[in-house]
């Protein structure tokens, strides 16, 4: 069940290649060139991107928000917070490098002053950068954008850890790169069904809603999984954080609605007290209510290598889940429509750059 005769006939266009060679990616990636500004001073950070590009951004969030002496926000929209200023540094990343969103908020930052770095594999918002000084870093763009995550993520940590807002990240990094290798060795095609947590994950999955929970550390991979759940798999799902579902979400465990809901928790092998206490009752409610729920143990050695683990483990598994459903994980027919049809109505992103 699941062998890669199985995938490639489903996946037409090879999506889940990209996967298999993800550790090999990480080397390379982590391993780019970026181009750096020359702030006076960083009072806050504000990462721009949408969909597969903001990811990224919230990995960023969740692993640094410890650690952090100045705030990040994460920024998915073509606006940005009215204190943007010199003192602001504003990452914008858009693999495609055609994203109207971040292009939008990359011309407003530029017209506020912050201090501004782009990522991109080209496109407009590599031409917005040359045009007026910006340093823009390349990324690598692979068969999607949402598959090309790590040619954004790893230039982020460089550019961070080069403007010295963050610590020499090298430890994490490797450690990072070490988990998405040894991860392989299981979640790989290759891996028979009964030995591959994805596999099995998505054979779980399969009837239902997943809907994930996870805490603050992991709400990156929460949010994540959601999104390659609606693009690869082609299905519904939903995310929320604990604890904030025990003073809501939690009532909603009481309907006619449960027997379709699969519950996914995201856990770390070390866990506070009060987080182990709160899982330990979300699963007793689910036993109660007679709904299997999945524990998913994040891998690794550090936070980075946590969330990063979990998001390959989890990507894989909504590959393997289309495949159940017999729909191609690559093409997204629904967004492709949607944003012809706003290309038609807003101005163009050649004005957006200043074109002429």
């Amino acid at each position: 069940m699941l062998e890669e005769s199985d995938l490639a006939k489903i996946d037409k266009s090879g999506l889940y290649r990209d996967y298999e060679s993800w550790p090999d990616y990480a080397e390379q990636a982590s391993s780019i060139k970026v181009n750096l500004p020359s702030p006076d001073r960083i009072d806050n950070i504000i990462l721009v991107g949408m969909g597969g590009s903001a990811c990224p951004a919230d990995i960023l969030r969740s692993w640094l928000s410890p650690q952090l002496k100045v705030p990040l926000i994460v920024v998915r929209d073509s606006r940005l917070p009215n204190f943007v200023g010199k003192n602001t540094l504003v990452i914008g990343s858009s693999i495609s490098g055609d994203t109207r969103e971040t292009i939008t908020a990359a011309r407003d930052a530029f017209e506020r002053k912050a201090t501004l770095a782009t990522i991109s594999s080209g496109g407009k918002l590599a031409e917005f950068s040359e045009k007026h000084g910006i340093p823009h870093t390349s990324a690598k763009m692979l068969l999607v954008p949402r598959s090309s995550l790590l040619f954004v993520l790893f230039p982020m940590i460089s550019i961070l850890s080069g403007l010295g807002v963050i610590s020499e990240p090298k430890y994490e990094v490797d450690e990072a790169r070490k988990t998405l290798v040894n991860l392989k060795q299981r979640i790989s095609v290759k891996v028979t069904f009964e030995r591959n947590p994805s596999k099995t994950l998505a054979d779980r999955l399969r009837a239902g809603i997943p809907v994930i929970f996870a805490t603050d550390l992991l709400a990156a991979a929460a949010t994540r999984f959601k999104d390659c759940l609606n693009e690869n798999s082609k299905i519904h799902a939903f995310s929320d954080s604990l604890p904030e579902i025990a003073h809501n979400e939690i009532e909603a465990w009481n309907t006619d609605w449960d027997d379709v809901l699969r519950p996914v928790l995201l856990r770390q092998s070390v866990e506070s007290e009060s987080v182990r206490e709160r899982f330990r009752a979300f699963e007793e409610l689910f036993r109660a209510r007679e709904v299997n729920s999945s524990n998913i143990v994040a891998e690794g050695e550090t936070l980075l290598s946590n969330i990063l683990g979990m998001i390959y483990l989890l990507d894989y598994t909504s590959i393997y889940l289309a495949v159940f459903r017999k729909v191609d994980p690559t093409p997204t027919p629904n967004l492709d429509t949607l944003k012809a049809k706003l290309d038609a109505r807003l101005s163009s992103i050649d004005m957006l750059i200043g074109k002429t």
